[in-house]
């Protein structure tokens, strides 16, 4: 006769024997009792969040707290499903960044692959801890977060008074696990399971992978990451790295060279110490001095659309003429008003920082931390910063981290078929941590893409220069879908859109308010330095 375990591990497997399931996937579910398992029920709600009709599927899971204890506690697990309309039809899952983000910041990707895809079922999990999976937020959240050691210190203590112990549980083997058992659950007998993860997505898919090696048809990672590469004490240094790489693709474009001279980055050293010494008073009232300045440049490099702009406002900032202030006061009401494609409010309330930090800080982190020294003299020269290093050192020695387990900064070892794709000027997951990451992925069937001049996100930050202008990890992402044993056509990474620093019309008169990105009297768009965004 089955213990009641073993029956437990056969009712969360469910099909997932006749695909492929292993030894593995029943020790990752194991020492859980009969209480944390009950029926999973899909009520209709909104495909968008916050929208309305009901065109999707959404269902709360009970899972266990930590798969690791036998306690009782449980955890809500949500998951939001967008059918298809074929008869026969396969699994997508989409597993979100962050750390942090729930599944609706994938709502509208979800929506195009759907639609393009009638075979595609796309699911939509809250990682645990976000969103309606029993979220952490910290005391006065959504409204006001913490910023200060202080108050990130507050947030820790009442979690700690909520979650005691259990709090160690919001971690990616555990999310992982939640993610193994309902596909086990959901999935119907020699049905395609088809996993994509991007940023942090693609840490939370690879752990995924340890504990689940044979689950899957296939797993995409967009943007790699892997625990300490992806660190945020040292993402400074990344940001610089990448920007000084834009400017240098100025310096080779003649129009930018024109304008700037052979060493764009001197000027912008230039800008940043003439900020320091007040010497364009009017930036720095609008929040762009040396910091400010850096900061806003650091956040256009994750921006096809704007990271060509930086030249042109390095040049202008130089010049701080009357109709340069201008066009700095119209790009910073552009910047802080609503932006296109950025996620909604309702979504963006679903975002829990606490469970980023507790991630961030006790395993997508060094074991050996650079000295707070080391990490201002790296600040000081940089050009493109958030300034963030120290802050996240100190907040390391306030949070209550949680041990690393077996699993932390190690790789899976898989055979099924692999998709992994990164942009070559991407400042989150640079391309020198992608090649580390794709060094491990090297079986029959598994590719590793870099997509030049890509930025983070590739399924939108490589647009092609041809109409309707696909972005080129999209293509490739939608290919591999079709058939993840064909070798994949890498053709569109030779038609990403260069960096077009002369700018448009359009792009001028939206960011700057002026058709200009260089001149106010429309001197130098006089032709194109490249093809049009």
């Amino acid at each position: 006769m089955r213990s009641i375990r073993a029956w437990v591990v056969v009712a969360l497997l469910g099909a997932a024997g006749s695909a492929g399931c292993t030894c593995n996937d029943q020790e990752s579910l194991g020492g859980i009792s009969m209480a944390s398992v009950g029926p999973i029920v899909w009520s209709a709600c909104p495909v968008v969040t916050g929208g309305e009709g009901q065109g999707a599927a959404c269902a709360e899971i009970t899972l266990p707290v930590d798969w690791r204890a036998a306690s009782g506690a449980t955890i809500t697990f949500f998951v939001k499903r967008l059918a298809g309309t074929a008869a026969t039809r396969r699994q997508l899952w989409l597993l979100a960044g962050g750390p942090g983000n729930a599944g609706a910041t994938f709502e509208g990707l979800a929506q195009r692959l759907s639609s393009h895809d009638p075979t595609l079922d796309v699911y939509l999990p809250d990682h645990r801890g976000t969103g309606r999976s029993s979220q952490l937020l910290c005391p006065g959240e959504p409204e006001k977060s913490p910023k200060s050691i202080a108050e990130w210190q507050a947030c820790a203590a009442a979690l700690q008074e909520r979650w005691g112990p259990q709090l160690g549980a919001f971690d990616i083997t555990n999310a992982a696990r939640d993610v193994g058992a309902v596909i086990a659950r959901v999935r119907e007998a020699g049905q395609e399971v088809h996993v994509f993860g991007e940023s942090y997505g693609s840490l939370w898919a690879q752990r995924y992978l340890q504990l689940f090696p044979a689950q899957a048809t296939s797993v995409t990672l967009d943007s790699l990451c892997q625990t300490s590469l992806c660190s945020h004490v040292t993402r400074d240094a990344r940001n610089d790295r990448v920007g000084r790489e834009v400017l240098a693709l100025c310096a080779a474009d003649p129009f930018c060279a024109g304008k700037l001279g052979p060493d764009p980055a001197a000027r912008l050293t230039e800008l940043l110490v003439e900020l320091e010494a007040d010497a364009c008073p009017a930036l720095v009232d609008l929040g762009l001095d040396r910091r400010g300045l850096r900061s806003r440049f650091a956040d256009f490099l994750e921006s096809f659309t704007l990271r060509p702009l930086i030249p042109a406002l390095v040049y202008r900032g130089l010049r701080c003429a009357p109709g340069d202030v201008a066009a700095f006061e119209s790009l910073v009401a552009h910047l802080d008003g609503p932006q296109e494609g950025a996620p909604s409010a309702q979504a963006r309330r679903l975002r829990s920082r606490a469970l980023g930090m507790n991630i961030l800080l006790s395993e997508m982190v060094q074991r050996e931390l650079p000295s707070e020294a080391e990490l201002e003299a790296e600040q000081a020269g940089a050009l493109f910063s958030f300034d963030i290093g120290p802050y996240y050192r100190a907040l390391y020695e306030v949070w209550p981290r949680y041990p690393r387990d077996e699993y932390a900064e190690q790789y899976p070892s898989t055979r099924i078929p692999m998709l992994l794709l990164n942009g070559t000027l991407d400042p989150i997951a640079s391309i020198d941590i992608a090649q580390e990451v794709a060094s491990h992925y090297r079986k029959p069937h598994q590719t590793f893409v870099p997509i030049e001049r890509a930025v983070h996100g590739t399924l939108v930050g490589s647009p092609t220069t041809a109409p309707p202008h696909t972005p080129c990890g999209l293509t490739l992402f939608r290919s591999f879908l079709s058939e993840v044993k064909t070798p994949v056509d890498t053709s569109c990474v030779a038609e990403v859109q260069p960096l077009d620093f002369r700018g448009t019309p359009e792009l001028a008169l939206k960011v700057l308010g002026v058709p200009d990105l260089w001149e106010d009297d429309g001197a130098s768009q006089g032709g194109s330095s490249g093809s049009p965004q």
